[in-house]
């Protein structure tokens, strides 16, 4: 299953969130050479890990370690796109909304990935932000990606919107877009994998505010 992880509850996750931070330490500074995150204490933790961020992290099932992860933000606080990527915004305005949230930082960790596949692990992680979504009354996530994502997302029926023209980012192209929140995105995404039940625990969750 997987976590949804708040301010509020994050006391009860302690330790998986800051697992989850050194996680990202070893994927986005040491295997993806995104040499500006590092830290010295190996946690990629940014200006926007704070009591607004929610974290969705998939545990394993045996040992309760940590497999893979996302991070929500609304797009009403201080996210990604807005502050330090406003020029992906260049031919549409940085969307703000109660109903649309940042997504950001997916991953999944080496060993549970698959060659040339969505493994079950991504696969999991994207049913959750969805069905997330469609708890609270998103209408949309804004996201910091590679361009390769828009097609991938276009087959599953996120419907991806650029919001302007992509960037040299470290060596790698960057883009910022839309994706909607809807029952078909998340039909067509649970098919990938034939999942067939909702991956969200619900042993904490509460309706968002505002």
């Amino acid at each position: 299953m997987l976590h949804i992880i708040t301010g509020e509850n994050r006391h009860l996750y302690q330790s998986q969130v800051d697992d989850s931070f050194r996680i990202r330490h070893r994927i986005y500074v040491h295997e993806r050479g995104w040499k500006d995150l590092a830290r010295a204490d190996g946690r990629e933790v940014d200006q926007f890990d704070n009591s607004d961020a929610i974290y969705l992290l998939m545990l394993d099932e045996t040992d309760g370690r940590v497999i893979g992860g996302s991070r929500l933000i609304p797009s009403l606080k201080p996210h990604l796109l807005a502050d330090v990527f406003p020029q992906l915004a260049s031919t549409h305005p940085v969307p703000r909304s109660p109903n649309i949230y940042e997504w950001t930082r997916f991953y999944v960790v080496p060993e549970r990935r698959e060659p040339h596949a969505t493994s079950d692990v991504a696969c999991t992680i994207m049913c959750g932000v969805q069905e997330f979504g469609l708890e609270h009354n998103l209408s949309q996530f804004s996201i910091v990606t590679e361009p390769y994502w828009i097609p991938r997302f276009l087959r599953l029926g996120w419907s991806p919107r650029p919001l302007g023209l992509p960037i040299q980012w470290q060596g790698m192209d960057v883009v910022g877009i839309t994706v909607d929140v809807s029952e078909f995105a998340l039909r067509e995404t649970r098919r990938l994998r034939g999942i067939r039940t909702p991956v969200l625990s619900h042993n904490f969750n509460r309706k968002l505010a505002g």
